[in-house]
């Protein structure tokens, strides 16, 4: 049997020449974005970091004819907390820590992440103190508020200091929290209940993986039917095997009512940026989430696709997973634990949480839409406040549904139906949501008693709402 041993000696050694290559290759990058096609250093040869160093320094500007030193002079970040602290800083003088790092401890775990080494231009405003304005030397388009002191409330594991705010100017994305660097954990589900057509008997919200396949079905109601009929169940957002649990627990549980919506989870997973792909963040332009002051796993949500654009969210924007299409929505603060596959052009107010969405536009979604299940074709609707624990299939289009539209099973095609009242829990039962198609219209008649009326056929039918 060969067995290699190296000693921890070696181990350390080998790392710190890997890091050192590393850090070199970083200020490469850095020094060709900022010279351009007139670089006077060749990158393509070996470069000691002194030499790149003082590249990027000459490359930022002339002598400061404030403090007769030159317009930024590099220091590490050790050395810059030192100069604060023994009120060393000359007012006006610009400073690129060499070593800036974003370092976090990812949410819901004790793992650390560092990312890589990204100066960080900041400007100083009085013996000791620097301006909370920083520019980087990897994105030199970015504006980045930074906080020269780690918080371990707001970023736990911060070592050098942590970016509370980065704004892109060329794509217009401006988010509460390193969005370049920072991860987020998601553990991978494994749905086993498994059917070849889905049909059999069953309770709603139960979830199936299709047989051969790692697509998954939610099933909508009571009854048997198969998995292509809309009336019976909905495809998943996401297929078997995705990596989107935003904790380590035994079920994600997405909703939380009577009965629950929930998928395995495994102790496998993955560690991710916010847009979770390159192509991602490309397409993303004019977005931005508020959050000034709260920590970044309030963000912890993982964009899986293309088309995030033209967004206004607000506070709290946590725990979601969204495969794509996701623009042109203004979002209040509370948005979260939601799984979604297509979102565009929708408002929603607050405390919009614990949702299943697979297709929604244009909708006006009131306080507390939460614990739904919303299918295809999702769109054109009103939604007053307190909208919960509804299960609704395909083609829900067009209808004004003022306080408490809650606990329903609704079947596909409910279209332009308004309720004309308030505090008034409407519950619509099996036999009016069984049909395909149907119009219902909820009213008040002049004693002001609420009732249900809805054609089925060519039969017109009136139900009293209990009061």
């Amino acid at each position: 049997m060969n067995l290699s041993h190296k000693s921890p000696k070696k181990t350390i050694i080998a790392n710190e020449i890997a890091d050192a290559a590393l850090e070199l290759k970083y200020l490469k990058e850095i020094y060709s974005k900022m010279a351009g096609d007139s670089p006077d250093l060749d990158v393509s040869t070996d470069l000691t970091k002194e030499q790149l160093l003082n590249g990027i320094a000459e490359l930022s500007g002339p002598i400061n004819s404030e403090t007769g030193s030159p317009s930024i002079i590099q220091v590490t970040y050790a050395e810059l907390t030192a100069l604060v602290a023994a009120n060393g800083l000359a007012t006006g003088q610009n400073y690129l820590i060499t070593d800036y790092q974003t370092t976090h401890t990812i949410p819901n775990t004790t793992t650390a992440n560092v990312g890589p080494v990204e100066p960080l231009q900041v400007t100083a405003i009085s013996a000791n103190i620097i301006s909370p304005i920083a520019y980087s030397a990897l994105y030199p388009q970015d504006v980045i508020y930074y906080s020269l002191t780690s918080n371990a409330t707001f970023q736990p594991g911060a070592t050098k200091g942590y970016i509370l705010r980065r704004t892109d100017t060329k794509q217009n994305n401006s988010f509460p929290f390193d969005f370049r660097h920072v991860k987020f954990r998601r553990w991978k589900i494994s749905v086993t209940n498994e059917h070849a057509t889905g049909n059999i008997a069953s309770d709603p919200l139960t979830v199936f993986k299709k047989t051969g396949t790692n697509e998954l079905y939610i099933k909508l109601r009571d009854g048997i039917g198969s998995f292509d009929d809309a009336n019976y169940y909905r495809r998943f957002e996401f297929d078997n095997l995705s990596y989107i649990a935003p904790t380590s627990n035994a079920n994600y549980s997405i909703i939380s009512a009577n009965t629950n919506l929930e998928l395995p989870v495994t102790s496998d997973f993955a560690d991710t940026l916010f847009f979770a792909h390159a192509s991602g963040y490309t397409s993303a332009y004019n977005n931005y989430i508020e959050g000034n002051l709260y920590t970044f796993a309030d963000f912890n949500s993982v964009y899986f696709g293309t088309s995030f654009s033209d967004n206004k969210i607000g506070k709290l924007f946590k725990n979601n997973n969204i495969t794509g299409n996701f623009s042109s929505n203004r979002i209040a603060n509370t948005f979260q634990n939601n799984c979604i596959s297509v979102f565009n052009n929708n408002v929603c107010g607050n405390n919009m949480v614990n949702n299943s969405i697979k297709n929604a536009y244009s909708n006006l979604f009131g306080e507390k839409f939460e614990n739904n299940v919303i299918s295809e074709d999702f769109a054109y609707n009103r939604f007053t406040s307190q909208s919960t624990f509804n299960i609704i299939a395909e083609e829900f289009q067009g209808n004004n549904l003022f306080n408490y539209f809650s606990n329903n099973i609704v079947a596909k095609a409910f279209k332009n139906n308004m309720a004309l009242m308030n505090d008034v829990t409407i519950s619509i039962n099996d036999s009016i949501t069984r049909g395909d198609s149907f119009s219902t219209f909820i009213m008040l008649n002049d004693q002001y008693i609420p009732k249900v009326m809805y054609i089925s056929g060519n039969t017109l039918t009136v139900i009293p709402i209990p009061s």
